[in-house]
């Protein structure tokens, strides 16, 4: 399974409800790769300056999950995420995916809503996309 499918198994399980702590539990992916090594939980022993950041797919979506893991709200991930520096954006916009899926749109700060251009259009979107998929 490659990355894309991965962390899309994992948005599915959290906007159908699956907590942080069963969205992140490991999983086994069959053949040894870079994939399956996260899957299994490689992430979790790392400590913050051991998380690579530089917008290579592995490594942003190991920082995502390190990051939603260490957090306990939307707000704490995306600013971890983000923190950890070089591809800064593509790794807070990987774990806010997750952290939003997780935690829900109430849980995004309504600040950075209110400042999100065509946010109508967006919530219209997703809310369109969020009935398509659980029908």
């Amino acid at each position: 399974m490659d990355a894309c499918g991965y962390f899309s198994t994992l948005l599915i399980e959290a906007i159908r409800g699956a907590g942080k702590k069963d969205a992140l539990r490991r999983r086994s992916l069959g053949p040894s790769s870079e994939i399956s090594a996260i899957a299994t939980g490689s992430w979790e022993r790392k400590e913050r300056d051991q998380i690579g950041s530089s917008g290579y797919v592995v490594h942003t979506l190991e920082a995502a999950l390190w990051a939603v893991a260490q957090a306990e709200d939307f707000k704490s991930a995306v600013l971890l995420a983000a923190n950890l520096g070089d591809d800064a954006d593509t790794v807070a916009a990987v774990t806010g995916q997750l952290a939003g899926a997780i935690w829900g749109v109430a849980s995004i700060p309504k600040p950075w809503r209110d400042r999100l251009a065509w946010s109508e259009h967006i919530e219209g979107l997703a809310a369109s996309l969020f009935e398509r998929g659980m029908a």
